[in-house]
């Protein structure tokens, strides 16, 4: 039986409802799925505000009207060029992760930004982004990035995740005196000096670097630092961090300096390589001495993982604190 021509338009109306989403609430458009996308023009008898659109190809900027859009997402789109996003001259919020881009350059005019997002691409570089200056919160984690130093007189800067890239060099970031959340996991970091300037900062995930030395932060406001499997030795000046501070996979011959401090609520620490039996037996028998004591009960939490200790050497402290009573 020969369908109408409108079953043939219900039909085509079904199935661009089931690979593709469009939903106009207060101004939103989201459009989803495996479309090639040539052609947006559509959008112009719209009056939209927010634009998301993920998982689609052949994706052209310059085929969008930009003149009422506030917020743009275009993410997992393969999307390789930025020409033509600089006509997006209201947008405050921009979200291009998990693309392919190399050149941040169209967004060298893009003062309104607010927030950017362009993670998991594959830039080499920030320079494009060193005049935007009302940036407050900027995310370029898993790129191809080495140094930060291009964006220092982005001085509104709140957050910045800059994690699993090819960071060696932090000269610039003292600059950022508003910065209060920083994420560099997964760099190359050695030097952490100029983070000292950072008056604001309370949230600092330094995981998985080639830190040696934290006294740099001694003086910080920090609330939370993270720097596991790093290579770090020393921790005298810690007894000031107030909440959490997470150490682990590295030496730490004098981790009771930090446990002291009365103000700390939680420490996790993990593989923890106490370099001899009498070490072992000696970081024991102090963290549970009774001078110790009121101090720990205080914490909210002390988690202490893989410390690798034998049966023979527990039975051997244990022998000896009875031995010493």
């Amino acid at each position: 039986m020969k369908q109408t021509d409108q079953e043939l338009e219900d039909i085509q109306n079904q199935y661009y409802e089931k690979h593709s989403t469009r939903i106009k609430l207060d101004g939103t458009l989201k459009i989803k799925r495996d479309i090639a996308l040539k052609d947006l023009s559509f959008i112009s008898r719209m009056n939209v505000k927010n634009l998301y659109i993920s998982r689609c190809v052949n994706i052209s900027f310059e085929s969008m009207p930009s003149q009422s859009c506030e917020e743009l997402m275009v993410n997992y789109c393969q999307l390789k060029s930025l020409n033509g996003i600089s006509q997006f001259n209201k947008v405050k919020y921009l979200n291009l992760s998990h693309d392919k881009i190399r050149d941040l350059s169209p967004l060298r005019n893009m003062n309104f930004l607010d927030t950017l997002s362009v993670q998991y691409n594959e830039v080499i570089t920030l320079q494009p982004l060193s005049n935007l200056f009302n940036l407050k919160n900027l995310y370029v984690s898993c790129n191809q990035i080495t140094n930060l130093y291009p964006i220092r007189n982005l001085t509104q800067l709140v957050c910045l995740f800059a994690s699993q890239n090819k960071i060696t060099d932090l000269n610039g970031i003292q600059q950022l005196k508003k910065l209060k959340e920083l994420h560099l996991q997964d760099n190359m970091i050695t030097d952490i000096s100029p983070l000292s300037e950072c008056c604001s900062l309370t949230q600092l995930y330094l995981q998985r670097n080639q830190i040696t030395d934290i006294s740099p932060l001694q003086n910080s406001k920090l609330i939370h630092l993270s720097v596991e499997e790093n290579y770090v030795t020393s921790f005298q000046a810690w007894n000031k961090l107030e909440r959490t501070f997470k150490i682990g996979n590295q030496k730490v011959p004098n981790l009771l300096q930090v446990i002291i401090s009365k103000r700390m609520k939680s420490i996790f620490t993990t593989r923890l390589h106490l370099e001899s039996i009498k070490q072992k037996r000696q970081f024991l028998s102090n963290l549970y001495s009774s001078s110790l004591h009121k101090t720990i009960s205080e914490m909210n939490n002390l988690t202490i993982d893989q410390l690798n200790l034998s049966n023979s050497l527990l039975l051997a402290f244990g022998t000896a604190e009875q031995a010493s009573q």
